[in-house]
């Protein structure tokens, strides 16, 4: 599994360790956005990532599929064992909760990382 991350946000650097504490398999590789030749080799192979909206979003490339969003995260924390989190987020009233949640906090994270001072 592939995850492309911003290496310039706070948030998703956290997020990054948490996953890569968590990932008792391995199974994740991470693929910094900023990182010309790593993401040029996976646009190559993934055309139709969305470049514009890797600043604004996560996704995560897993058996040839490319998924963003909350639904990444959903895979991600999935794979790596928060199985019954990741249940609960997509639950129909908490499905759109979270959703919602998720495009807020990926628009606003480098206010939000200010406000809780994450470095």
């Amino acid at each position: 599994m592939k995850i492309l991350y911003d290496s310039r946000c706070p948030i998703c650097i956290k997020n990054k360790l948490l996953v890569q504490n968590y990932d008792k398999h391995k199974i994740s590789t991470f693929i910094d956005i900023h990182n010309s030749s790593e993401l040029n080799n996976c646009m190559k192979s993934f055309p139709s990532i969305n470049f514009d909206k890797l600043n604004s979003q996560i996704y995560v490339i897993k058996e040839n599929h490319i998924i963003g969003g909350m639904d990444a995260i959903r895979i991600i924390y999935h794979t790596i064992g928060f199985h019954k989190l990741v249940n609960l987020s997509k639950l129909p009233i908490l499905k759109f909760f979270f959703d919602v949640l998720y495009k807020f906090v990926s628009k606003n994270r480098f206010i939000i990382s200010r406000f809780l001072n994450i470095k």
